[in-house]
């Protein structure tokens, strides 16, 4: 199988540049639904949408030449800080509504929404909508950015397999040898860059750092991705970690092209990722895995009566979640 996330980056409506924290102005947009709150709701969505613009990820999953993927997600990089109903109705099962909303960059530098206007007064129904318009945001930017994660470590690599050597140990076993060359795949860094270049809240200033980090080395620069949610960094690690961490897993075809022995092989930590408890995760893109794959075929075993009718071996990325045997490579 061939896979290729392809991030087709599209501003709609006005500019996609990005607007301040607090946008003076409001817009005046029109919603509709089945209740007064939906239809407030679909007015938001598309006042964020003018404000801000909206981004559209496709990603396209190719097998033997044939379109078997296409999947669109969108992305706007904004929330609710205000707004004022200007006029609604609602009869039956429909519902219409007119509002003005001043909508706020979601990149918050810093990790406040707004201030009160008196000590004693409390701008509840405000606050609530500005708390969930940024929960809105954040759940649509852990869509995006799971929608790459999801690929990993299948698509994230590309392997290279050497020519096989067949021979015999002193104890009269068949040693089944596959040197390879592992490295991270272009398109999928690629891809982490353009999909944390949009979700990244930036610098907190000179002296204070941010709470989460991704960097990524490669291709001759170090790029440093900042961000004020600690729950979007450790989406990364938790993707990429623990039972997700990557192996190498074998397998033998025959002449069918079925797969009739399969078995992974422990990396032993190889070294395309430093994920520390503490804030900075890095990714070495330009790192290269040079090792080889050592199958002991004994002459009663499984794998010697396939033998016969083998065809191919092949060499793929695969999550330790994923491997019910693991045999580290020697």
């Amino acid at each position: 199988m061939y896979r290729i996330i392809l991030l087709v980056v599209c501003c709609v409506l006005t500019a996609c540049a990005s607007v301040s924290q607090s946008n003076s102005k409001p817009i005046r947009v029109s919603g509709a639904g089945t209740t007064i709150e939906s239809a407030k709701q679909n007015a938001f969505r598309k006042a964020i949408e003018i404000q801000v613009g909206v981004i559209i990820l496709s990603e396209r999953e190719t097998q033997n030449q044939q379109m078997v993927k296409n999947q669109i997600l969108a992305y706007s990089s904004g929330y609710v800080d205000d707004f004022k109903v200007i006029d609604q109705h609602s009869t039956n099962n429909h519902a219409t509504i007119t509002v003005d909303v001043w909508v706020a960059n979601s990149r918050l530098s810093q990790m406040f929404l707004s201030n009160s206007k008196a000590p004693a007064e409390l701008a509840g129904e405000k606050h609530s909508i500005q708390y969930n318009s940024y929960l809105q945001n954040r759940v649509d930017g852990d869509a995006v950015l799971g929608n790459i994660l999801k690929g990993y470590p299948y698509n994230a690599f590309v392997i290279q397999q050497g020519p096989h050597v067949f021979g015999l140990d002193a104890y009269r076993n068949a040693i089944l040898e596959v040197p390879f060359t592992m490295k991270w795949s272009n398109d999928y860094i690629t891809s982490l860059h353009e999909v944390l270049g949009l979700l990244e809240e930036g610098s907190n200033g000179f002296r204070e750092r941010s709470p989460g980090n991704v960097r990524i080395l490669g291709n001759g620069k170090k790029t440093l991705y900042q961000f004020n949610d600690v729950i979007r960094t450790d989406q990364i690690k938790n993707a990429m970690t623990g039972y997700q961490e990557v192996n190498i897993n074998v397998a033998i075809l025959n002449s069918h092209n079925k797969i009739v022995y399969s078995k992974c092989m422990d990396l032993s930590k190889p070294p395309f990722l430093y994920a520390p408890i503490g804030d900075v995760t890095t990714i070495y893109g330009n790192s290269r895995f040079d090792s080889k794959v050592q199958l002991r075929i004994e002459p009663k075993s499984y794998l010697n009566s396939i033998l016969q009718d083998a065809h191919r071996i092949e060499l793929s990325a695969a999550p330790l979640s994923s491997c019910n045997i693991t045999q580290k490579l020697l």
